[in-house]
């Protein structure tokens, strides 16, 4: 989206945090690379007070506000407060509504919508921890932010039309919510996807395709694993990131990032699992897969967007895993893959609905 946004001259991309890229240069032992990083998060950080707390931010006609959580949650209120007006939330997760972000409970194979409405007494039952920040204002932020919302003091953009059900769910009828779309820097060039799908090779692997935490279906993948123990799965990461006991034989575990091998593992698969189990609206690595892998699979979860994509482009696999198990197997010994022509009707309505999200921005607000 920054890339989009040097487009517009009378638009600027004011960043915040940068805790991100100094975490990464710290687990991978780059520490002077970490040194400057955080040098830099704490000139972001300066640059945010002094406009915020001097009333600069005061002036924008609107301001976007992407991941409240790294930003500040008190200091997303002070914006929503000073403002009055015209301030929007592009949300990015489940953030509105759910402390952990992604509203899924480890251990299960479903989202998590326990608190929408409001019912915030779930998160001290359920002894739910702040993420991805560890921030302990966040359920008074949540409390609050039904508050900003009644009172149209904040505004909400959206990616999918179940992300704005959601939305719409939870803060009632009316809030001003608008759904908008994601597309991302690192998606592959529309009108290169055929060309780079030519070379796709079948080899008998599956790869999971997400984050080696419980919302992104890694353990459901390993549970897969299990049942289906004469079919090699592949883990972008060091086995070293999950906590799983009697791994199975046929998981592989390979470090890899999309530029170091991730991509030319997920091309060559005869399927790719991204099996969130979380609310999730438009992920990148479902999207990729979509554009690049031979066939994909997801699991059944009607408050994300993949149950918006119809069944001739991806798989939806039983949220049971002996059921899940036996859909896969199928699908893996049939050589399932879509249809080129539904792929590349889905590929442009997609594109039609998520193309330039600054523009679709500006043109909504």
């Amino acid at each position: 989206m920054g890339k989009e946004v040097k487009k517009y001259s009378n638009i600027d991309c004011f960043y915040v945090s940068n805790r991100i890229v100094v975490g990464k240069h710290l687990k991978n032992k780059r520490y002077l690379n970490a040194i400057f990083a955080l040098l830099k998060h704490l000139i972001y950080r300066i640059k945010l007070f002094l406009v915020v707390y001097l009333g600069m931010i005061r002036k924008p006609q609107f301001v976007v506000l992407l991941h409240q959580q790294y930003i500040g949650l008190k200091i997303c209120e002070k914006i929503i407060n000073k403002r009055g007006r015209n301030t929007f939330l592009y949300l990015l997760d489940s953030g509105f509504f759910c402390i952990r972000s992604y509203n899924h409970i480890n251990g299960e194979t479903n989202s998590c919508i326990k608190c929408l409405g409001g019912k915030y007494n779930n998160i001290d039952a359920m002894g739910c921890k702040p993420a991805p920040i560890n921030d302990p204002y966040f359920k008074t932020f949540l409390i609050n932010l039904q508050s900003y919302a009644n009172d149209l003091r904040v505004s909400f953009l959206t990616q999918n039309q179940k992300q704005t059900n959601l939305v719409q769910s939870h803060f009632g009828d009316k809030v001003n919510v608008k759904r908008i779309g994601l597309w991302t820097s690192d998606l592959p060039k529309f009108d290169n996807i055929f060309r780079i799908r030519q070379k796709i090779f079948d080899e008998k692997y599956i790869l999971y395709h997400g984050a080696p935490i419980s919302p992104k279906g890694v353990y459901y993948s390993l549970n897969l694993a299990e049942k289906c123990s004469d079919i090699k799965f592949i883990f972008p990461f060091d086995k070293s990131e999950i906590s799983y006991s009697n791994i199975p034989e046929n998981c592989e575990f390979r470090a890899m990032t999309w530029d170091t091998g991730l991509k030319n593992i997920l091309m060559n698969a005869r399927i790719v699992l991204v099996p969130s189990l979380w609310s999730a609206p438009i992920e990148s690595a479902l999207i990729k897969s979509i554009m690049l892998a031979r066939a994909v699979c997801v699991v059944v979860e009607e408050t994300a967007f993949s149950s918006e994509i119809n069944n001739g482009i991806i798989i939806k696999l039983s949220k049971n895993i002996n059921q899940g198990a036996q859909q896969l197997r199928k699908m893996y010994k049939e050589k399932w893959k879509p249809k080129d022509e539904d792929l590349n009707a889905w590929l442009q309505t997609h594109w039609r609905n998520n193309g330039f999200p600054v523009k679709r921005i500006i043109n909504s607000i």
